[in-house]
């Protein structure tokens, strides 16, 4: 007689009670669950600083005409200099989707804040240059956002701010280091 299949019971969806984990493995201590806690408590934190300056900084370019996301594209160009590199080139350094940083770059164009040059290594994917207009204008970024920053940190205890970037660069040295950007 050959052996009868069994379909084996139904692990997860709807009407199933979830797995449980086998015996204490995933059991955590007092001590352990307090310390995810706390730290889950300052990357929260983290996470709500990063968002407001994101904001404050859309508000101080803004002043200028352009969104934060081009003045980051602009300062990525810059970065490189005098290396050219590519619309692809420049969006796997900012880790983007080549369209959306293509869109980006049709519009510093426009305002006459980067140029075209002929790429000697391929026909058609030309490569992108700050023009002066365009270095002119993150002098210009940079001043605002300098004195939105001492105007921040002048609210603040110079002690108190010296040890939040220590506790950010021992936050940053922990978490590892992001993957270098693309240098094709």
């Amino acid at each position: 007689m050959a052996p009868r299949f069994v379909p084996a019971p139904r692990s997860h969806g709807p009407g199933t009670p979830p797995r449980r984990p086998m015996g204490d493995f995933f059991a955590l201590t007092e001590r352990q669950r307090q310390a995810r806690s706390e730290a889950s408590a300052v990357f929260q934190q983290i996470r709500d600083v990063a968002l407001r300056m994101t904001m404050a900084r859309d508000t101080v370019v803004a002043a200028g005409g352009l969104t934060t996301a081009r003045v980051i594209l602009l300062e990525r160009i810059a970065l490189v200099e005098p290396r050219l590199c590519t619309v692809s080139e420049h969006a796997r350094g900012l880790r983007l989707a080549r369209q959306s940083v293509q869109r980006l770059v049709n519009v510093l164009a426009r305002y006459d804040l980067i140029a075209f040059r002929r790429n000697p290594r391929h026909r058609r994917a030309r490569l992108i240059a700050l023009t002066d207009g365009g270095r002119r204008y993150l002098k210009l970024a940079a001043a605002f956002e300098a004195d939105w920053l001492a105007d921040v940190t002048g609210r603040c205890e110079k002690r108190a701010v010296e040890h939040a970037c220590w506790i950010l660069r021992a936050l940053r040295e922990r978490a590892g280091r992001p993957q270098p950007d693309y240098q094709g």
